[in-house]
């Protein structure tokens, strides 16, 4: 009897050692997955803050492309860091991230490198862990890293493309407005110097431009010193197509995505040769382009041309709604506004663009001071 009830004992223990063990491993477990979820939030966190505040300092960091004053320089090397630190805190970082501006290789599209400027932000914080304490773990860094570059744009391949061109003997900086008046060519009076884009074969029909024009995301690719043939603009096509992409913009439900979405990117081309009444240019620069307005009826003989009622003017930058179309005299040099006429303004700004990151493109040199610039995030 006596050696049974020690048996029975030892198997009692036995159990109870079992359930201990088996408390532990999920309570190990446990552990494990409330404090890695935990950790696994707050890395997000530390790419969202560092990512945000990369691209604030390569934003500013643009100021300085064709810049050679040294104390200019250093000034905005010194906002652009207290940017980027502001932006990853506002973000979640913790203290004060570390960050820094220095030339680094990064590899390109076409798999070669490039030794150039770029912005690295290294946001971090220290996590409490819970049940990770029970096994003498305390508390756990959490970090993360961004780097940023920016450039000139010479190279994109999709986004807001406005398959539009100016030559750059009618580019005027801050003029707000594009013509489809005649241009004269060595000696030769063409119509448009406005027109469409077709880099033939992938600019192939007339839908493909409306749906650019429409502000739907194209995936043409377009880079400088490229050679496209040069078609004259029709102004029915191009108001149908315009209105389409006002409509588009004012179903957005904020001011800036409404902004942004009438940004488009414009090349600024040089005329290279003709064929008959066929002209081909060649793109040296690209300019931003937001268009606010489109002539839906032109002026002549001293009456007003009329804008589209769906145009996005007013205050923060809301429709006017229909039968509000402005009203737009005769320009002051008595240039009247043609039928089809974009209205709007150039900018230098670049969000909405899949550009490409190409060799050289800090040191590009363009003769336009509203060259479009861009800033991107590289790893």
């Amino acid at each position: 009897m006596l050696l049974k009830r020690l048996f029975r004992d030892e198997k009692g223990a036995a159990g109870i050692f079992m359930l201990l063990f088996l408390f532990m491993v999920i309570l190990g477990f446990s552990a494990i997955v409330v404090d890695a979820g935990m950790l696994y939030t707050s890395r997000r966190q530390m790419v969202t803050a560092a990512d945000a505040g990369a691209l604030a300092g390569a934003r500013e960091m643009e100021k300085t492309m064709g810049v050679t004053d040294a104390l200019v320089l250093a000034g905005i090397k010194s906002e652009a860091i207290r940017i980027a630190k502001e932006t990853a805190i506002s973000n979640g970082a913790e203290g004060v991230p570390f960050v820094e501006i220095k030339k680094m290789n990064i590899t390109l599209e076409n798999g070669s490198s490039d030794y150039r400027d770029v912005i690295v932000v290294s946001p971090q914080k220290n996590d409490s862990l819970f049940f990770a304490r029970l096994l003498g773990f305390n508390n756990q860094d959490v970090s993360a890293s961004a780097v940023a570059t920016w450039g000139y744009v010479k190279k994109t391949a999709g986004g807001h493309i406005l398959p539009i061109y100016l030559t750059r003997e009618s580019y005027e900086v801050g003029r707000d407005y594009l013509h489809s008046e005649k241009i004269t060519v060595n000696g030769v009076e063409y119509p448009n110097n406005t027109g469409y884009i077709y880099l033939d074969p992938a600019w192939n029909g007339q839908n493909v431009i409306n749906s650019a024009l429409a502000g739907n995301s194209s995936k043409i690719t377009m880079f400088i010193d490229q050679e496209f043939e040069g078609k004259p603009g029709q102004a029915n096509s191009l108001i149908g197509s315009v209105e389409d992409r006002m409509k588009k913009a004012n179903s957005l439900p904020s001011q800036l995505e409404r902004e942004r979405f009438m940004y488009g990117l414009i090349p600024i081309a040089d005329f290279v040769r003709s064929q008959g009444n066929t002209l081909y240019f060649e793109i040296k620069e690209f300019a931003v382009y937001e268009i606010l307005d489109i002539i839906v009826d032109g002026s002549k003989n001293n009456k007003d041309a009329v804008g589209s009622e769906h145009a996005l003017l007013g205050p923060n930058y809301t429709s006017l709604g229909s039968g509000n179309a402005r009203s737009y005299p005769i320009t002051p040099e008595g240039v009247d506004y043609p039928k089809g006429t974009i209205l709007g303004r150039m900018t230098g700004e670049v969000r909405q663009l899949e550009v490409i990151i190409v060799s050289g493109d800090q040191l590009f040199n363009p003769v336009e001071p509203d060259a479009a610039k861009y800033s991107k995030l590289v790893k």
